[in-house]
């Protein structure tokens, strides 16, 4: 929101003094947008689909964010995203003379994921389709379909990743977090082909790398029962 958009702003002064013009939406999840309305005069760039979200419903957004947050939030309010792009696409693109490219990638975090990739600097923007040292939430994409995504980062030249929660990555962080979710599709998989129910997941996973992370409490029910839905589908 706007007070945490200031701090931004004044973290990137630090940096440079150049002015914000462009911004990029990486999902339509609130924590990731709703404080674009800060840089007046910014370009918001998101996939379809994001922009279709946020359009959707901006004042329960909002209200969502406010109830999360415990603060009013009434000078805050989403910005339909001025540029808007396909999913499954790798767009080059060049802003203030800094080449980069913008990948949409198929259902990973939600359907509408966008990543940033500066080649030059081997460094990626993943948004939510890679968070570290925090628990993912499954909840709006796809596990199967995001562990794809993840393979097509890994081919990827990254020195550094930039993940939507969590400190820098390097190449083994973002190595374990392709494991880490593999191993916890796999459990629920297993669970389901061998006829358990989704109570039975939790004997399988491996709860202590869960336990390491942060939003335990919070995610760990959440995962399995989205996982557990999206298995159900695929093999209905």
């Amino acid at each position: 929101h706007q007070a945490i958009a200031a701090h931004i702003d004044k973290e990137i002064k630090k940096i440079s003094k150049k002015p914000i013009t462009h911004i990029i939406a990486t999902h339509f999840h609130t924590d990731h947008h709703l404080g674009a309305s800060y840089f007046k005069g910014a370009k918001v760039i998101s996939t379809e689909y994001t922009a279709k979200r946020i359009q959707e419903n901006p004042t329960a957004m909002v209200e969502s964010m406010a109830r999360r947050t415990g603060h009013p939030l009434k000078n805050d309010f989403p910005v339909t995203p001025h540029k808007q792009l396909k999913q499954n696409i790798r767009k080059k693109m060049t802003i203030n003379g800094v080449p980069f490219e913008l990948i949409t990638p198929a259902v990973a975090h939600t359907q509408g994921d966008l990543m940033v990739y500066l080649p030059e600097d081997q460094v990626l923007a993943s948004g939510d389709v890679m968070v570290h040292k925090v628990n993912p939430n499954s909840h709006d994409g796809n596990l199967k379909s995001w562990l794809t995504v993840l393979a097509e980062i890994r081919k990827l030249p990254v020195k550094v990743a930039m993940p939507g929660h969590g400190a820098l990555m390097k190449a083994k962080d973002i190595a374990d977090f392709e494991i880490f979710m593999t191993d916890f599709y796999k459990a629920v998989l297993t669970t389901f082909n061998e006829g358990g129910d989704m109570s039975d997941v939790r004997k399988r996973v491996n709860l202590d790398a869960w336990k390491k992370r942060a939003r335990y409490e919070h995610m760990i029910g959440r995962n399995i029962s989205a996982v557990w839905l999206q298995v159900e589908e695929e093999n209905f």
